[in-house]
């Protein structure tokens, strides 16, 4: 474990994205630490080290690709060329990152980068990879998803696409959370539970719009209370359950408008 924290601290710190303006620098750079994360020998504990590391280094990066942006540089470009990286895990977190900034910019619709994103992580079905690189997604995307009131509802799509984003981004990650489990050898009551949860999530529908939206609140706030219990045992420390649980409120607030189901 030690030698991918000196990887991080000895080779890239967050003033190199402060103090350059050199683009392929910057991504060789991101590239080189992001590629820690392809990593098997770590368990989940350790992992989710890692992967808070280079959370952390993310952020200056996703200012790095804000500040071009503000200097007129096209979204569009920049996109097409993160897809050059080599290696796929470095590649879709450079996705990811830009992605964010591109519907930021408004110069492409929210729902066609969305669907974009979500298509391309499918290629990581290492459990403990793709649960992360999704978990990633969620949060850069949490403030950017086209819903009900959100600046980039109309042109950049409606609620319908931003509950299919998340309920498919969910769905995949409960999907890797059972796979994970099998893996780690868990206990045979949570294996039942979960496939019973993943059978649901593949059966998940309505017929109209109210009820689409109760029931992808319901299989969101499942699967997202299942990884927000294995995020704490993991990361011991209140910052991502102050998070979990304002989103969890947020959404409550949204759909108690909706009338209760008829029996």
């Amino acid at each position: 474990m030690r030698r991918y924290f000196s990887i991080l601290s000895t080779k890239l710190t967050h003033t190199l994205f402060q103090d350059t303006n050199d683009l392929k620098l910057v991504l060789e750079q991101a590239a080189t630490m992001l590629r820690e994360l392809k990593t098997s020998l770590l368990t989940p504990k350790n992992y989710n080290e890692l992967y808070m590391k280079v959370l952390d280094e993310m952020r200056y990066i996703e200012d790095f690709f804000n500040q071009l942006n503000k200097a007129g540089k096209p979204m569009v470009e920049l996109y097409e060329l993160v897809q050059h990286c080599a290696n796929v895990v470095p590649r879709l977190y450079l996705l990811i990152a830009v992605g964010s900034v591109y519907i930021k910019s408004g110069e492409a619709p929210a729902k066609d980068i969305l669907k974009d994103l979500i298509e391309m992580v499918k290629c990581v079905q290492y459990p403990t990879r793709g649960l992360f690189l999704r978990n990633y997604l969620s949060q850069s995307s949490r403030d950017k998803l086209p819903d009900t009131g959100s600046e980039f509802e109309g042109a950049g799509g409606d609620v319908t696409d931003a509950y299919e984003f998340v309920l498919q981004n969910f769905c995949e990650m409960n999907r890797l959370w059972v796979r994970l489990q099998h893996m780690s050898g868990g206990n045979k009551e949570g294996r039942k539970k979960r496939e019973k949860v993943s059978e649901r999530t593949s059966k998940a529908g309505g017929n109209d719009k109210c009820s689409w939206l109760r029931t992808a609140f319901v299989v969101k706030l499942t699967l997202s209370l299942n990884f927000t219990a294995s995020q704490l045992y993991y990361r011991g420390t209140s910052r991502f359950a102050l998070g979990a649980g304002e989103e969890r409120l947020e959404d409550a607030r949204r759909h108690k408008s909706c009338p209760p189901e008829s029996a």
